[in-house]
C-alpha cells in the first residue's frame, strides 16, 4: 500500500487492490500462482503432467516446469501472445516501452 502511495496511486484497503500493469508498476491482485491459474487455460493440466514426470515437487519445480512447458510451446511455433500469460505480455511490453522520466524521490 505504500509504494503504491509513493507511485501516486493510494489505495485505502488491500483489499482493494487488483492487477495493473500501469507504465510506472505492475500490481498482481494476489499471487503469480494465481495468475496462472486465472491466465493459463491449461494450467492444471500442466501440473499433472509436472506432478506424473517429477514426482512430489515444491512450488517452485513445478513452475519452472510449466515455463519449459510454455517456452517448448514457442519453440515450437506457436505464437508467445497465445502461449503466455495476458498480464505477463503487459508487463514485458511496458518494459520494451520503459523510458526515464525522473526519480520518484524528492530533492531536499
Amino acid at each position: 500500500m505504500e509504494l503504491l502511495e509513493l507511485l501516486g496511486e493510494p489505495i485505502k484497503k488491500i483489499e482493494s487492490v487488483e492487477t495493473k500493469v500501469s507504465d510506472k508498476y505492475a500490481v498482481l491482485e494476489y499471487t503469480f500462482e494465481e495468475l496462472l491459474k486465472d491466465e493459463l487455460a491449461d494450467y492444471e493440466e500442466i501440473i499433472k503432467q509436472a506432478g506424473e514426470i517429477l514426482g512430489p515437487t515444491g512450488k517452485l519445480l513445478k513452475h519452472r516446469f510449466i515455463v519449459n512447458t510454455l517456452k517448448r510451446r514457442i519453440d515450437c511455433g506457436e505464437s508467445p501472445e497465445k502461449v503466455l500469460p495476458k498480464t505477463l505480455i503487459k508487463i514485458v511490453k511496458k518494459i520494451e516501452e520503459l523510458k526515464y522520466t525522473g526519480s520518484i524521490l524528492e530533492k531536499m
